[in-house]
């Protein structure tokens, strides 16, 4: 189940404990339970990124913030892998990861997760974009603006605005909604 070659034997052991006591219906807190993690480093951050698909679901969403907050550089190439897996939450947390790291190379990565089939990933992905607040990503979040789910709309006409506002070109904002519409 899990790709532990490569790695250290006392960390995927340690990781896999925190993970099963995680999924266990304990008393403990779970978010406590997770926080273990960071504790053992790098290797561990890099063990979870490139296991993501592996996570259990319930787990997926506090590991992602966790996972970025460590800012382990090594995780972008496993997490840009994760953007092609099937399982949308694992997608979302992909690009969560690699827009925490702040890496702007992963730009050119997450340019394509906006036509992804799941509105969550094309939200987070829309949020990584307008954080970056590069030229390139504005016709991209232009286009949003005209997304068949209105949640995506609506956080791609804050996004741009925002995103505008960084560039320093808020006065194009309607002649870019014009030209979408």
């Amino acid at each position: 189940l899990w790709v532990s070659s490569g790695f250290n034997k006392e960390t995927v052991d340690r990781v896999t404990q925190i993970l099963e006591r995680f999924k266990k219906d304990l008393s403990e807190d779970k978010a406590q339970v997770l926080q273990e993690i960071s504790s053992l480093g790098a290797d561990a951050a890099l063990f979870l990124t490139t296991n993501l698909g592996a996570l259990p679901e319930e787990a997926l969403g506090q590991i992602g913030p966790l996972l970025a907050r460590m800012k382990v550089a090594e995780t972008r190439a496993p997490a840009t892998k994760a953007l092609a897996h099937r399982n949308p939450q694992v997608r979302v947390q992909a690009v969560a990861l690699l827009s925490e790291l702040g890496v702007p190379a992963s730009e050119n990565d997450l340019l394509p997760m906006l036509k992804d089939s799941d509105l969550r990933v094309r939200g987070q992905t829309l949020e990584a974009l307008v954080k970056f607040g590069s030229r390139e990503a504005l016709d991209p979040v232009t286009k949003l603006c005209t997304d068949p789910e209105s949640a995506v709309r609506s956080k791609a006409l804050v996004g741009l605005q925002r995103l505008l506002k960084k560039l320093d070109q808020e006065r194009e904002i309607l002649p870019r909604l014009s030209r979408a519409l």
